[in-house]
């Protein structure tokens, strides 16, 4: 069946049926090429998730693939409006008050919108088969720009093929199920004075088949959002990724997550492991850096509510966004490879010296974007700009930074282990930010102070979160993260 079309198998099977009765048919003869059809509409939404397509297949659904960066558009100015439209067109075939109901007329109509429907739930397929990450997009502001402007990040489209999924495995579905329970009905053991069962049948379908374009609308409006919308939702599911991989660290200090109260190893924490001393300290300098990690793209996320990217003559421009939503992914992997090492590499400290200079340099790859577009509004006389706020996010960023460098270097100086070619912007660093501490703490206990304060002055608006995953016996961990909790899960409850 996968080498030809639904329509092809709906031709042969009406032809035998013309053939053997060219009188006509009974509503009965067309129940087997009704259950053949939804049975292979069924069958496309079984395999939607497979990410596999032959190239007969794409080339028969679709003829001229759209370039990469159109197929968002595509889905939600062209594929989408299809099915609506297919949907809506079946309610009309399929309403048992027809004059033709019950004709040769009226089953091949029915048949006919019910292969269209077909055709495009392949297409969806293929076009989510097609939607993949944006690969080798320039990593520096200063690049030649690349022929394509666009970026796809992994979460977009991993997001975008779960509404394209749940659409066709939930309503859509549901329309399936309810045309089977219609198709059934239409027999000739229902006389023609009596059709309320196949009405009652109908009304049911209609009520599915507008669920479904509810769906359907939702999917479309989802997928024409603002840029600025797919970049708070992928700078939320960074604050998620830390908060995870904070959670995970978290336990690895806490006593009772390594034993049970009969003294075996807990099986509800596979992942976590007993540190030994060096690596207890690894994961307590690593701490401060993840939820300074996490203070930042919660700090962002929350600027998409606020006049700050988005009030007239303040807009972020597109190119910057895209520039960030790259460098978003990219600090992702880092601060996963950096958890990751402070956990499993206290016998390795240049492995958590490197990982920590990679994370800086990739969150500093953002910060002069967000600086630069912070002065070119302040440097503008434009009634509109509000200079009070843009003033305050500018020394917010500032603040930070030189908090997460601090932090940075404390973590490189705790393991002991000098990378080369580090000392000396090490001690650069040191001299502009750190000139009134003399005696450092080089276990990252110092910065709990500094943060705290940070945290009060700079952040006020954030909530109080504390999560509740803090070791009751760990009373540095307890203190720092209580002074951290006001970055937490926040963004879900603005």
């Amino acid at each position: 069946m996968e080498g030809r079309g639904l329509s092809d198998l709906v031709r042969e099977r009406l032809y035998a049926l013309q053939t053997i009765n060219p009188g006509g048919n009974s509503d009965q003869d067309y129940q087997d090429i009704y259950k053949m059809v939804i049975t292979r509409l069924s069958e496309r939404v079984d395999e939607h998730g497979v990410q596999v397509v032959s190239a007969s297949t794409r080339a028969r659904v679709v003829n001229k693939p759209p370039p990469q960066r159109d197929i968002p558009n595509n889905l939600a100015q062209i594929t989408m409006p299809a099915l609506k439209r297919y949907l809506k067109r079946l309610i009309v075939d399929t309403d048992p008050s027809n004059p033709k109901c019950g004709t040769q007329a009226w089953h091949e109509a029915i048949l006919g919108k019910l292969i269209e429907i077909d055709a495009v739930t392949n297409e969806l397929k293929v076009l989510m088969c097609m939607f993949t990450p944006t690969e080798d997009y320039p990593r520096t502001r200063h690049c030649e720009p690349p022929l394509q402007s666009f970026y796809f990040t992994s979460f977009q489209v991993s997001n975008t093929k779960e509404k394209v999924n749940n659409l066709l495995t939930g309503p859509f579905r549901h329309v399936l199920a309810a045309c089977g329970l219609f198709f059934d009905c239409l027999s000739s053991d229902n006389p023609p004075s009596d059709r309320s069962a196949i009405t009652l049948k109908w009304q049911n379908l209609v009520e599915t088949i507008n669920l479904s374009i509810d769906s359907i609308d939702s999917t479309i409006k989802w997928l024409g959002r603002p840029l600025l919308d797919t970049a708070k939702d992928e700078w939320q599911h960074t604050v998620r990724k830390i908060e995870e991989s904070l959670r995970l660290l978290l336990k690895h200090l806490n006593p009772n997550c390594h034993l049970s109260k009969k003294g075996h190893e807990s099986e509800s924490d596979p992942d976590v492991v007993i540190l030994d001393p060096t690596g207890v300290k690894f994961v307590n300098i690593g701490l401060p850096v993840l939820k300074l990690c996490r203070l930042y793209f919660n700090r962002l996320s929350r600027l998409t509510n606020s006049q700050l990217f988005v009030k007239p003559a303040m807009e972020l421009e597109s190119d910057c966004l895209t520039f960030m939503l790259t460098h978003t992914e990219s600090v992702q992997h880092c601060i996963e490879q950096f958890a990751s090492t402070i956990r499993k590499s206290p016998s390795c400290p240049g492995s958590v010296v490197l990982r920590a200079t990679i994370l800086i340099g990739a969150l500093f790859d953002i910060s002069p974007l967000l600086t630069e577009y912070w002065d070119c509004l302040l440097a503008s006389e434009d009634p509109q700009v509000d200079q009070e706020a843009v003033a305050d996010a500018r020394l917010w960023l500032e603040c930070w930074a030189s908090l997460f460098a601090r932090a940075i270097n404390n973590a490189n100086n705790s393991t002991g282990y000098i990378f080369p070619g580090l000392e000396p912007h090490d001690e650069e660093d040191t001299d502009d930010e750190e000139d009134t501490d003399d005696d450092e703490d080089t276990d990252g206990e110092q910065d709990t102070d500094d943060e705290d304060g940070f945290i009060e002055g700079f952040d006020d608006d954030e909530e109080d979160d504390d999560e509740g995953y803090v070791a009751e016996d760990d009373e540095e961990d307890d203190e720092d993260e209580q002074a951290n909790g006001s970055a937490g899960e926040g963004v879900d409850d603005e």
